[in-house]
């Protein structure tokens, strides 16, 4: 007897003795069998809020790997090995061609200690692993090192994630992302520093060859797609698409005016950065025939420096003229000409700049706020927040993702920094790029439309919902459906000319 295809579900559920029953007039619109759902009060279907293990994908059980030791205290001693993507707590076991590093021996557990993606300690016991107390290395041993997982169920649940538009998947699970390329299903392995809590938190942003991993507290992550490797920390105050700029000097000066600083910029690949190197000290030239010269040495890349003076008691930098990079040599000379003071050198207004213009490159040197919580792509601009003010909102940029560094005079191209909401703490939770740019908030929704540009930096709010942050906005033909957190139920977000506004239907 072939069976009859159900198209809806309006009529209760079909008891297993009338499966067969295909003539029987409610086998059209009951429910024969149901997976991870429940019936609701009104009779309807409701997909169960709760996931189905399927299989185990990477896991480290009896993982194995060579690695290298590095020994000379407490404070200095670890194991290295490249993106080995196991953290705390984990229980191992050690072999050798040679001989061990000393007190380390075989068949002995030990518990892991994370320094970070490439390092590694050791703890003779949990509660040692836990206290972070790790074992004095005092050697290096000899031979070939081996270490062995021996926790059978340590890796579990995993993220899925495709890039739009790419012919990759990525599997991000704890510490650890595998990139497979669909075409031959080959697969690269890259270790990172979110752990197994961090999973249900992780937000993604892509953008050509790119996937930008963020989560709250921690810093922005870049994974490169065609090679399957993460391109460290993306922190806001480094991360610029150009090399090293420039670092001139003063080849020499014969100026007798009152004294000024010298900030020089180098201008690669269509993008201007700060030099790298201390401002420079000299007299201004006031009289026929004196001149400052400064000489560089910039990167192949580097196509103009740019030089900026001001007096230095402080005050602001004006424009005094460029030179071109060529040839790896450049040569600047400053013949006590005007400066222009609509036209200073760009900066970033979440990093306090010293004298000599140094940012920090060190990630115990850096505040708190260069770390991000959230990302997404609008108008060829890369928008993040900052996890000290999450109200605070940064845009590089146009076409220049990883340059925050801001125009004088503000510019639409160059980097902005807005807050949303006008009244409470409007913690940003997600952003989206959705005709217009869209901010779910801690208070309600928030939508930017028109040109991202200082003089269009207002975001109108367009309902009070608050999103369950671990579930991420989805976009879909003429809507975007959300969780709304406080009713635990799915609504959409799609404009209404009846309604002249967003009625977020349920």
């Amino acid at each position: 007897m072939a069976y009859h295809i159900q198209s809806s579900f309006s009529a209760g559920e079909i008891d297993p003795a009338l499966h067969e029953r295909t003539t029987f007039d409610k086998y059209q619109a009951g429910l024969k069998t149901g997976r991870n759902a429940v019936i609701g009060k009104t009779g309807r279907a409701i997909s169960r809020p709760m996931t189905k293990f399927l299989r185990r994908t990477k896991g480290f059980s009896n993982t194995s790997f060579v690695f290298e030791v590095t020994a000379g205290g407490v404070a200095a001693n670890y194991g290295q090995k490249t993106d080995h993507a196991l953290g705390s707590e984990i229980k191992v076991r050690l072999t050798t061609t040679g001989t061990l590093p000393a007190p380390l021996a075989i068949n002995t557990d030990y518990y892991l200690i994370y320094r970070d993606k490439d390092k590694f300690a050791f703890a003779t016991s949990l509660a040692n692993a836990i206290a972070e107390s790790a074992i004095d290395i005092t050697d290096v041993g000899t031979g070939v090192h081996t270490l062995t997982t021996v926790d059978d169920d340590y890796s579990q649940d995993v993220i899925l994630y495709s890039p739009p538009y790419s012919q990759y998947l990525l599997e991000i699970g704890h510490r650890y992302c595998r990139r497979f390329d669909t075409t031959d299903w080959s697969y690269v392995d890259s270790g990172h520093n979110f752990t197994y809590e961090d999973l249900p938190y992780l937000q993604f942003t892509a953008n050509k060859d790119y996937v930008y991993f963020s989560r709250f507290g921690k810093y922005l992550k870049r994974l490169t797609l065609s090679s399957g490797i993460f391109y460290g920390d993306l922190i806001l105050t480094t991360i610029f698409e150009t090399t090293s700029p420039a670092a001139p000097t003063l080849s020499s000066g014969t100026g007798t005016g009152y004294n000024v600083e010298y900030a020089f910029t180098t201008v690669e690949n269509g993008e201007e950065s700060l030099a790298s190197s201390t401002i420079i000290t000299d007299q201004l030239p006031i009289n026929a025939g004196e001149v400052n010269t400064f000489t560089f040495t910039p990167s192949a890349n580097a196509t103009e420096i740019r030089a900026y003076r001001r007096p230095q008691t402080g005050q602001a930098y004006g424009f005094i003229g460029s030179t071109i990079a060529s040839g790896g040599a450049a040569t600047f000379r400053d013949w006590g000409q005007d400066a222009d003071y609509s036209h200073s050198p760009p900066t970033c207004d979440f990093l306090p700049l010293s004298t000599d213009y140094l940012l920090a490159a060190v990630d115990s040197d850096l505040p708190k706020y260069a770390k991000g919580r959230c990302s997404c792509i609008y108008q060829q601009k890369l928008i993040l927040t900052r996890s000290l003010n999450e109200e605070i909102v940064n845009a590089s940029r146009t076409g220049y993702n990883h340059n925050f560094l801001r125009d004088y005079p503000l510019s639409s191209d160059g980097a902005l920094t807005f807050k949303l909401g006008s009244k409470g703490n409007a913690k940003v939770l997600r952003l989206m790029d959705s005709d217009g740019l869209l901010a779910f908030t801690t208070v309600g929704i928030f939508k930017h439309s028109g040109e991202l540009s200082p003089t269009n930096l207002a975001f109108n709010k367009i309902g009070n919902w608050v999103i369950e942050e671990k579930v991420e906005p989805l976009e879909v033909p003429g809507a975007i459906l959300f969780v709304d957190k406080s009713t635990n139920t799915i609504r959409t977000l799609v404009y209404s000319n009846e309604a002249g506004g967003y009625p977020g239907e349920e």
